[in-house]
């Protein structure tokens, strides 16, 4: 079932990113991080109903993909948990990383239970 997801596009023309961002990010690639309390997995959500949020938003990101790009969106600054203060355009890098991320640990775990 997951092969119906294509890969998310990370490629945002116009956005930029620090420094600070990519060092940080190949950081946090390497290491397991546990997430905050809000964003944990409350078992209360089908797998069919996990996939299709997933869905809807990779399709947001889409649609605001090319508005965004037109505007610089390095004035503002939001908390991310592990990755400190991120700019709007690194929070749509976070985005397509974050899901990587996943569908890497869902691999690993696939080629354990293969074996």
């Amino acid at each position: 079932m997951l092969s119906a997801l294509a890969p998310f596009d990370m490629t945002f023309s116009g956005l930029r990113v620090s420094d600070e961002f990519g060092k940080r990010s190949a950081e946090i690639a390497a290491i397991k991080v546990q997430a905050p309390d809000r964003v944990q997995p409350s078992g209360n959500v089908s797998f069919e109903e996990s996939l299709e949020r997933l869905e809807a938003s990779r399709e947001a990101f889409v649609q605001m993909r090319t508005a965004m790009a037109t505007h610089d969106l390095s004035g503002s600054r939001f908390p991310h948990p592990f990755l400190g203060e991120l700019t709007a355009s690194e929070w749509l890098m976070v985005a397509g990383g974050h899901e990587m991320r996943h569908i890497k640990q869902i691999e690993r775990q696939l080629a354990e239970l293969r074996q």
